[in-house]
């Protein structure tokens, strides 16, 4: 089988076209084979596993699973990705945008610069905090904690300096608090000085640690603004370890843009040895 890998902001992908009745006969891709992948030491290593398919309603469906074998309903970096595949090897190269299918919906995703940086449409937010937000206890601690829902499930909390968080420790016992019966994905952030520029850290559930992750980056937009801490409408960057996105929202009702870059660093050939 044929893989390529990508990555967007650092959060990065092995992605598998199976678009074509050829290539979707190979073999399927399962829990097992995916976590065997993604060991970074016996196997490629990822994030997060994308699978092209082919969709009645859109250019393509876009399967995900996490480097644990689990499910992902959307991922906005890998979307990108996605959409770099589709712009560069696709069976309609070279097109302005591409609509790609998700289990969280279709996203309209826009090539600029040539496919150095897309634009995509992640929708309307299922879910925008209260002001306030809302208090759970982890680790000895009290954390005020905003649930966002982008098509993914985050829990975005403000801290001082999201470089000192223990995120190794903090990050799974949110993810698993019984608050959250699916698990949560972890962001933990701080609003720069002028408010047009927002640094963050975050803990993917089924991946843990990331350099970056897209969904979470639109979550914490919204919960920013919910909480009051921009001003709608908003165009803010928000910098993960690494890199920026840039998040336009107008506010509640009305979609996210996302836009930022997405990079191919190889491909190869995949044998899976039997037994």
């Amino acid at each position: 089988m044929r893989f390529y890998k990508y990555h967007g902001i650092g959060n990065d992908f092995l992605l598998f076209d199976f678009l074509s009745a050829r290539a979707a006969g190979t073999r399927r891709i399962t829990p097992a084979l995916a976590r065997a992948l993604a060991d970074r030491h016996k196997g490629i290593g990822f994030d997060q596993l994308l699978v092209l398919k082919k969709s009645r309603r859109a250019d393509a469906f876009m399967g995900i699973m996490n480097a644990d074998g689990s499910t992902a309903a959307m991922c906005g970096n890998g979307i990108r990705a996605a959409a770099l595949f589709l712009h560069r090897r696709g069976p309609a190269p070279g097109r302005g945008h591409y609509d790609i299918d998700t289990l969280a919906g279709v996203k309209r995703v826009r090539v600029l610069r040539g496919g150095g940086a897309f634009s995509v449409d992640m929708g309307v937010p299922r879910a925008v905090p209260p002001r306030t937000g809302r208090v759970l206890k982890a680790c000895g601690r009290s954390f005020n904690y905003y649930q966002c829902d982008v098509g993914n499930d985050h829990a975005v909390i403000f801290v001082r300096d999201p470089g000192r968080v223990e995120l190794a420790v903090w990050g799974p016992a949110i993810e698993t608090h019984r608050l959250f019966k699916r698990g949560t994905n972890v962001e933990f952030a701080r609003v720069a000085p002028g408010r047009r520029m927002i640094e963050a850290v975050v803990w993917e559930r089924g991946a843990g640690v990331t350099l970056g992750c897209g969904t979470g980056i639109c979550a914490v937009v919204v919960a920013a603004a919910a909480s009051g801490r921009i001003r709608l409408p908003a165009r803010v960057r928000v910098r993960m370890p690494g890199g920026t996105l840039l998040i336009s929202w107008a506010g509640p009702g009305k979609p996210i843009i996302m836009e930022g870059p997405a990079v191919e660093v190889f491909t190869g050939e995949l044998r899976v040895n039997r037994g």
